[in-house]
C-alpha cells in the first residue's frame, strides 16, 4: 500500500511536456530550486540541461539546507567542483519512477554511479530519498531528493553496493573505512562471490586477528588511481602493504596474482574499482624460502644450492620458477641430494637457470607457443596450454606438464611452478 501510495503521489505530481519547459527552464522558474539554479548556471550546465533526454535528481533549497550547503558555500566552489557534483545528479536517459530500477546501480553523466533503491518506502538514491517524483520535461524527468548527492567515494561504494557486504564487514572491522574515503586510490575489490570462492565467510573475516585481516585488505590497495588501461602486460605493483601484487594484461583480460578482474573501472570520487574474482593473500615468504620448506622440492633445493642460486631467489625480484618435483629429479637421473652434489657445478647451474624466468608470469599469462626467455644465456621456454607445460625451445626432450595442483604459489619476490620433468 505504501509503494501504492507513493506512486499516486508522483502521479499528482507531474507536470505535461506540453507546458514546453525543459529541466533548465523548470528548475529557473520554481523558486523552490533558486540554489540549485544558481550553482547550474555557475557550473555552466544550462545548455547540457536543455536538450537531450536526461533524469535529474534534483537538490531543492531545502535539501540544501539539510546538506548544510549554503549560497555562500555555492560561491565558493569552482565551476569544475560544482559540475562534478551536479552531473552525478543526472542520468544520461529519462527514467520516470515506475521504470527505476530497485537496486543495483544506474551510471550518472559524472561517470561515477548512483544506487538506487525502491521498495515499499518509496525510492532513495544512496540512501537519499526522492520526496517528489515525476516532474515532466520535455528533455526528460526531475526527481527531486532531500539531500544533495556527493559523488560516491570508494568507501560509499562499497557500503551501497550489497555485492559488497562481505567487503564492508571486513573493512569495518579492520578499522579501514575512513582510509578508503580519501586520496587517490585503487582498491582491487573482491565481492560476496569472490569471498565464496576464496572459502571465505563473513564468520571466518570475524575470526582472523585484526592485524592479519588489515594487511590481507591494504594488499588490495594501491596509492594511486590506475585504470585498467593503464595496467602493464606484466610488472609489479606497489600496494599499501608494501608487499608486491603481480599484474599483468593479456588477450585474456587483467590479472592480479593470475587472478582475473572481472569488471574494471568503477570509478569513484577517490580513485577506482576493480572487481576480483578471488581474495588477494599477501605472500610471507621468499621463493627460497618456499622450496626450503616443500619436502616435494627438497631435490631442486639441493640443486639450487648447489648451484650458488639461493641468493638469487631469496632476493627483491619478480620471478617465475618452473619447479620439478623431486619425482621429476629422480626420473631425470638425480635419485638424491648426493647424486646432484655429484655433478658439476656449471651443470647443474645451466639447468637450474633454464627453469627461471626474470618477470612474473603466472598461469593465466601463458598463451600457447609463446617463447620466454631465461636465466640461462641462449635458452627459452616454450610454452603449452593444452595441457598447460613448458619446455626448453629446440629441445627434443617431452615437455614438462605443469602441475595444477602446485600453480601460482605466490612469493614476496615471484611466483612458483611445480612441473613433472627437468628441463634439458
Amino acid at each position: 500500500m505504501a509503494m501504492a501510495g507513493f506512486f499516486v503521489a508522483c502521479k499528482k505530481d507531474e507536470q505535461p511536456p506540453t507546458a514546453g519547459k525543459n529541466i533548465a527552464e523548470i528548475v529557473s522558474a520554481d523558486a523552490n530550486f533558486s540554489l540549485l539554479k544558481k550553482a547550474v548556471e555557475k557550473a555552466g550546465l544550462g545548455s547540457a540541461l536543455s536538450s537531450g533526454s536526461l533524469t535529474v535528481f534534483a537538490p531543492d533549497n531545502a535539501a540544501f539546507a539539510a546538506s548544510n550547503i549554503t549560497e555562500a558555500t555555492i560561491n565558493t566552489l569552482t565551476a569544475e567542483q560544482l559540475a562534478g557534483i551536479l552531473t552525478y545528479h543526472v542520468l544520461g536517459a529519462k527514467y520516470v519512477s515506475s521504470s527505476l530500477p530497485s537496486s543495483g546501480t544506474l551510471p550518472t553523466l559524472s561517470g561515477i554511479n548512483i544506487y538506487p533503491v525502491k521498495n515499499n518506502d518509496g525510492v532513495s538514491i544512496n540512501t537519499v530519498k526522492v520526496k517528489a517524483a515525476d516532474i515532466i520535461a520535455t528533455n526528460g524527468v526531475i526527481h527531486v531528493i532531500e539531500k544533495v548527492l556527493m559523488p560516491a567515494t570508494i568507501k560509499d561504494i562499497v557500503v551501497l553496493d550489497p555485492n559488497f557486504s562481505i567487503l564492508k564487514t571486513a573493512v569495518v572491522r579492520a578499522g579501514l573505512a575512513d582510509a578508503v574515503a580519501t586520496g587517490s586510490l585503487t582498491v582491487f575489490a573482491p565481492d560476496n562471490a569472490a569471498f565464496a570462492a576464496s572459502g571465505l565467510t563473513e564468520a571466518a573475516i570475524n575470526s582472523l586477528p585484526i592485524a592479519d585481516l588489515t594487511n590481507i585488505l591494504l594488499y588490495h590497495v594501491v596509492g594511486a588511481a590506475v585504470p585498467s588501461s593503464a595496467v602493464p602486460a606484466t610488472d609489479t605493483v606497489n600496494t599499501l602493504l608494501t608487499t608486491n601484487l603481480y599484474a599483468s594484461k593479456n588477450a585474456n583480460g587483467v590479472f592480479l596474482n593470475g587472478i582475473s578482474v572481472k569488471a574494471a573501472d568503477v570509478k569513484a570520487a577517490n580513485g577506482v574499482i576493480h572487481v576480483v574474482s578471488k581474495v588477494l593473500i599477501p605472500p610471507t615468504k621468499t621463493i627460497a624460502e618456499l622450496v626450503s620448506g616443500d619436502n616435494d622440492l627438497s631435490l631442486l633445493l639441493a640443486a639450487v644450492v648447489r648451484a650458488g642460486l639461493a641468493g638469487a631467489v631469496s632476493a627483491d625480484g619478480k620471478y617465475t620458477v618452473f619447479a620439478p618435483t623431486n619425482a621429476a629429479f629422480i626420473t631425470a637421473g638425480f635419485p638424491n641430494a648426493a647424486a646432484i652434489n655429484a655433478a658439476p657445478v656449471a651443470a647443474v647451474a645451466s639447468i637450474v637457470k633454464a627453469h627461471i624466468f626474470g618477470t612474473n608470469v603466472f598461469a593465466s599469462d601463458l598463451i600457447n607457443g609463446q617463447k620466454v626467455g631465461t636465466l640461462e644465456s641462449g635458452k627459452s621456454l616454450l610454452v603449452g596450454t593444452t595441457p598447460p607445460s613448458v619446455k626448453i625451445d629446440g629441445s627434443s626432450n617431452p615437455v614438462s606438464n605443469i602441475i595444477l595442483t602446485g600453480v601460482n604459489i605466490t612469493a614476496t619476490n615471484g611466483v612458483i611452478h611445480k612441473i613433472d620433468r627437468v628441463l634439458q
